[in-house]
């Protein structure tokens, strides 16, 4: 039944002529070719420059990541000196500094 009135329509739109182009199509396409000939010359930071128009939004995008990359470098600095100042505290609480102490063991030969 649809493919009926399907066929109708393609018989009564095949006798038609088809509708003429606009006056400026030549003009429209010329400057289409002209604007992507000029757009595969760009370079990466252009694009960047396209995609985000405002430069306040990357430069605190920027200063953000700057802060998260300066503050995780502190947190494990300080994490990694805490843990060394631990272990020497372990070290003294064990006694495994005995050796160091002279006065129970003469290594001098006299």
């Amino acid at each position: 039944m649809h493919h009926k009135k399907f066929e109708d329509m393609v018989g009564r739109l095949s006798g038609q002529s088809p509708p003429s182009c606009p006056g400026n199509l030549e003009a429209n396409v010329l400057r289409r070719i002209r604007l992507d000939e000029d757009s595969r010359f760009r370079g990466v930071w252009s694009w960047l420059g396209e995609l985000m128009p405002q430069t306040g939004f990357m430069a605190s995008v920027l200063t953000i990541a700057v802060m998260i990359s300066s503050m995780a470098a502190f947190l494990t600095t300080s994490a990694y000196a805490k843990k060394i100042e631990q272990q020497q505290l372990m070290s003294y609480a064990m006694d495994f500094n005995i050796i160091k102490d002279t006065h129970l063991v003469s290594l001098d030969r006299e």
